[in-house]
């Protein structure tokens, strides 16, 4: 009897070992190649970095979202179209490097926990603006809440979402969303 558990043992690990190894595979062969346009235009736009991962995201038009690793050791989020269109860019920053206007809005939100910055070239269809438009996404513990504030250059407040004490960032709705 103690023989033919042991047997069951192996059997279960040697099934789970070779479920893994396939996983593993399935993964690595869904690596996601940029085009030629892509990879020009992130070279253009950021020639020091490195691309540190890519994710294809199938909308209405084929969007990429690629990890950067700059030299200065920061990485920045770049959304690109599948013709090399940057849309948009996005980096945590230090509260320091915030714009003054947008510094004169903390005493209000408390404490800072993240800031990122994010810079946007191009919306859905995707249109290139004119010019680059810039906001801030600020998480803050504003009178014990954590709070979520968009916030343009000149400190207008663009959205505040407070977030729930149960939000464990994970998408429990199955919408097919990463959040």
């Amino acid at each position: 009897m103690k023989r033919k558990l042991t047997q069951a043992g192996v059997m279960v690990i040697i099934a789970a070992l070779v479920c893994s190894i396939a996983i593993a595979k399935k993964r690595r062969d869904k690596k996601v190649s940029l085009p030629a346009q892509v990879e020009k235009s992130l070279t253009e736009s950021y020639p020091d970095a490195s691309i540190k991962e890519v994710n294809k995201e199938e909308e209405e038009f084929k969007v990429f979202e690629v990890e950067l690793a700059l030299k200065n050791g920061q990485e920045v989020e770049v959304t690109v179209t599948g013709d090399g269109t940057v849309m948009e860019a996005e980096n945590e920053i230090e509260v320091s490097a915030l714009p003054f206007d947008v510094l004169t809005i903390i005493p209000s939100v408390g404490e800072i926990k993240e800031v990122k910055s994010e810079v946007t070239y191009a919306v859905l269809a995707p249109v290139a603006l004119a010019q680059p438009k810039t906001t801030y996404e600020l998480e803050a513990v504003v009178d014990g809440q954590e709070v979520e504030l968009k916030v343009a250059a000149d400190g207008t407040v663009l959205s505040r979402e407070t977030k729930d004490k149960n939000d464990d960032g994970d998408d429990d709705d199955n919408d097919d969303g990463d959040d």
